[in-house]
């Protein structure tokens, strides 16, 4: 269900929090080859690139980008990083939380858990994220699972959240990220096969 088509077609203006936790797709020569990877269907072919990223007008507080390098672009003279987070920010999100470089599904879910513990306890962003890492420090985890987690934008964006009171919220979260990997995937794959048959052609 973590679908490109869903995401076009549902009502972004009337969320605090966009929560994205699948595959990117990142190219640092090119904004037009940099997209997230969602499920296809519904006449979409599951990507979802800069331009469709900024069309929509958002009402979020905060966008996470739990993906692979999502903070990562093509270095513009006088404009400074475009990828993905940048026209999250044009269309109206006032933080985005990006990664530096890859990441895995399951290392990152007790640092995301964490993170939006800290929010549901009145911590701004900046402070929620910083506050993670260092449990994430103090319970030996490695820096690959935490510190490719960034921020753009206002670091003083507060959401009220409620702390979750039971433990399939957990188990919850664990799915959500493995079905979106796997759904994710193949769009992956035949993302490279195509443009690898467009270059082969030109």
């Amino acid at each position: 269900e973590a679908s490109a088509a869903f995401l076009k077609s549902a009502p972004l203006r009337d969320y605090r929090i966009i929560h994205l936790a699948t595959h990117a797709l990142v190219d640092e020569r090119s904004v037009a080859r940099t997209a997230l990877a969602l499920a296809p269907g519904g006449g979409e072919s599951g990507f979802v690139g800069a331009g469709d990223l900024a069309a929509p007008t958002l009402g979020a507080e905060l966008v996470v980008l739990s993906a692979c390098r999502t903070a990562r672009g093509k270095i513009v003279e006088g404009e400074g990083v475009q990828g993905l987070t940048a026209p999250l920010l044009q269309a109206g999100a006032r933080a985005v939380i990006a990664t530096g470089w890859n990441i895995g599904d399951r290392s990152t879910i007790p640092l995301i858990e964490s993170f939006y513990r800290n929010l549901a306890n009145g911590l701004p962003v900046t402070e929620a994220l910083q506050a993670a890492k260092l449990n994430a420090i103090r319970r030996g985890a490695s820096p690959r699972e935490w510190a490719a987690f960034t921020l753009v934008g206002d670091p003083l964006v507060s959401v009220p959240l409620r702390t979750p009171t039971s433990t399939w919220r957990r188990w919850a979260v664990t799915l959500a990220a493995v079905v979106a990997a796997l759904a994710a995937g193949y769009g992956v794959y035949s993302f490279r096969r195509r443009n690898g048959r467009i270059a082969e052609a030109r």
